[in-house]
């Protein structure tokens, strides 16, 4: 691959000398003309620095456009401390994060995905300090000239325990220990010879022993504390870490007193992720989303609340009941409302759990709504706001306005034209439960206590039973039942 914004020089064999700089499309110019040769030596302008070069049939030319340009992204990104990508697979997370890197240089340093290492005996060698470039030259080699993904990791965690100096180690077993709640110190593999090896013990066992996750996150807290990287790169952050250290590692991105305290020499950080936890929520702006079209990949900024929550769950599957929570929630009035209408959604949108909840009258919803969000959090930054719908009989008492303050969004609040959930059933199972025509229901006054026609008495409960025993498929829904019904699937997703 190549960089749009790269300066390269070709090697003239006659001349012996470097000629450019000139772009990427000089050079494949020069090529189409027979001045510029498959075998011919070039460079890019720090490639050339360290006397490196590739043939420049080597090079491997990407198909791929990024919207925005990667140069201009990063331009508008780099003044802050964090950034955070999501997206599907093969959205092009990682592609953007190598064009980053190649951008960043060697003051940048990126985390791939395969960075598990094993650690035991740590090596006493003293640590090249400028390691962190030859480190780069081999990244940029391989982002010119690879044909395949490569997300390994040069820097194992041995590497970076000894590179870091004695406070750096230090804050690297206090972060960690914050985190875990184990204990970290260097001790002697021969407590009697000064010159034998160290190894770092976790609560007085060598590391070795240490899970996986445990390795992942020292390697990572260990690159962040590095001072040769201004800018760390860090694919899937989550990997090998239970949701509650990912929370707490998030924490320390997106809290920026946090990033000031512990990495203070960091100017950006900048994370790809499959894991809601480690989206910035306190700052909207720092979270875009990735995806691929073809051969464009999209960086498109979260703007608001509505898309950070459509983002979260997007990210949980788009169910909730993968966390044992109903997609939605329907707050009504009475125990009639809660018995036809969970029968209605549960025929009616029967791959998503609704929940009905009772309000007891429409006095209680005031309370009822606080208690959700007493549950839930605010609901104006809740990913549930769209989710919660509240249903009224045509006659009430609540302050709709009040509602709406609460967080209920005012598409969301349904007022019934007719007063009582009893005129949206079925009138075929109404004339049947009163051994009447259909055409009789109307007559029939639905609103009292108990109600009686054709010398058949039942109270609406004993109604709601028979109405809803009556059906094992969906009936045919009144108007206002069938818009209230797509709004809350809707919602579900």
């Amino acid at each position: 691959m190549h960089s749009s914004g790269d300066d390269w020089y070709y090697f003239d064999g006659r001349s012996v000398t470097w000629n450019g700089p000139c772009t990427f499309d000089n050079l494949q110019y020069l090529a189409s003309i027979g001045q510029v040769e498959p075998h011919t030596n070039v460079a890019t302008g720090t490639m050339r620095f360290v006397n490196n070069s590739i043939a420049f049939a080597d090079i491997e030319v990407s198909p791929i456009a990024f919207n925005p340009p990667v140069d201009t992204f990063w331009e508008d990104r780099k003044a802050g401390r964090l950034t955070v990508l999501s997206g599907p697979n093969n959205g092009g997370k990682s592609f953007l994060l190598k064009h980053i890197q190649k951008i960043v240089g060697c003051e940048g340093y990126l985390l791939g995905c395969s960075r598990f290492s094993q650690i035991d005996q740590l090596n006493s060698r003293s640590i090249a300090r400028d390691e962190h470039r030859q480190i780069y030259r081999n990244f940029e080699n391989n982002f010119v000239a690879a044909r395949m993904n490569t997300e390994g990791c040069e820097l194992t965690l041995d590497r970076i325990i000894a590179s870091l100096n004695d406070s750096e180690r230090k804050q690297l077993f206090k972060v960690a220990e914050s985190l875990l709640g184990n204990k970290f110190e260097l001790r002697m593999s021969d407590p009697g010879n000064l010159l034998s090896p160290y190894y770092v013990a976790m609560d007085g066992q060598n590391l070795r022993y240490a899970s996986s996750g445990t390795r992942l996150l020292m390697t990572l807290l260990g690159v962040l504390l590095d001072k040769r990287f201004h800018t760390v790169l860090i694919d899937e952050p989550e990997i090998g870490l239970s949701p509650r250290i990912q929370g707490i590692l998030s924490n320390f991105f997106c809290n920026s007193g946090e990033l000031e305290a512990n990495f203070p020499h960091l100017k950006h950080v900048i994370l790809a992720t499959h894991s809601h936890l480690f989206l910035d929520k306190r700052n909207l702006s720092n979270n875009f989303v990735v995806t691929k079209l073809d051969n464009t990949i999209s960086i498109a900024g979260i703007k608001s609340f509505s898309e950070l929550h459509d983002l979260q769950l997007n990210m949980l599957g788009n169910h909730l009941e993968s966390l044992f929570l109903p997609s939605a929630i329907v707050i009504v009035e009475g125990d009639c409302d809660i018995a036809y209408l969970r029968k209605v959604f549960s025929l009616s949108i029967p791959d998503r759990t609704v929940a009905i909840v009772k309000a007891d009258g429409d006095g209680g919803v005031p309370k009822k709504i606080e208690i959700i969000k007493q549950a839930f959090g605010d609901l104006h930054s809740s990913p549930f706001r769209e989710r919660l719908f509240v249903v009224l009989d045509k006659v009430y008492s609540a302050d709709l306005g009040a509602i709406e303050k609460q967080g209920v969004p005012k598409n969301n609040i349904h007022v019934w034209s007719l007063n009582g959930i009893e005129y949206y059933y079925p009138k075929a199972i109404v004339a049947r439960a009163f051994s009447c025509d259909v055409s009789q229901v109307g007559a029939i006054d639905l609103e009292r206590g108990t109600i009686e026609y054709n010398g058949l008495r039942r109270s609406k409960k004993q109604l709601a039973s028979f109405v809803v025993d009556e059906f094992a498929t969906a009936p045919e829904l009144h108007d206002e039942l069938a818009d209230l019904i797509g709004k809350v699937a809707a919602a579900c997703g």
